[in-house]
């Protein structure tokens, strides 16, 4: 489906003006949102969005809309596995009796690769990312939620080759690119 650079928004929409529901090429922007997932002892652990995402699909009754947000290249030295996800602690809340650690949700390889086929087929959605200053190229190496397994026990980050379309078991000292992705549909928000 082409999509004409009018189809495009112009502004950027805040998560109050409407019920959850965007265009493809909006420019959305939410509040701090969060939810637990993992709680261990005094530390519990949650997945969050907030600040800038894009809409790089329409939910319809098929499938859900896709807000996209582009994040810094981070190093496995600053991943843990928690829960049996990939988890980096973007954020911490010391409150009294326990920390809180927060971090953006990592996408799985399925929705990865969904995200990355949008957007080679359509370059106006790349140029929109470029302008909310997210840019990065369709053939990087991508974390991914799954750990993988080394030695059959020992669980161990994976990163999407997207070049090559591979998973692989990450190396001491790698760092690749970081994507996170909230869907929309019916008003509802998942992540």
């Amino acid at each position: 489906m082409e999509m004409e650079n009018s189809k495009l928004a112009d502004q950027t929409n805040n998560v109050d003006d409407n019920e959850n529901n965007w265009r493809k090429g909006d420019v959305v922007v939410f509040p701090w949102k969060s939810r637990r997932f993992v709680r261990e002892d005094s530390k519990s652990f949650h997945f969050y969005f907030s600040s800038t995402f894009v809409c790089i699909r329409e939910a319809d009754d098929k499938h859900r809309g896709i807000l996209l947000r582009v994040l810094e290249r981070t190093s496995k030295s600053d991943l843990l596995i928690v829960g049996n996800e990939l988890y980096r602690k973007d954020e911490r809340n010391n409150s009294v009796d326990r920390k809180r650690y927060y971090g953006f949700r990592f996408p799985s390889t399925k929705s990865l690769k969904t995200a990355l086929e949008i957007l080679r087929k359509e370059p106006e959605l790349m140029s929109l990312l470029q302008q909310e200053s997210m840019s990065f190229h369709l053939d990087s190496k991508f974390w991914v939620r799954e750990p993988g397994r080394r030695l059959f026990f020992l669980k161990t980050p994976q990163y999407y080759d997207s070049r090559t379309d591979t998973l692989h078991c990450a190396e001491d000292g790698a760092s690749y690119r970081r994507l996170t992705m909230v869907y929309f549909q019916k008003g509802n928000l998942f992540f």
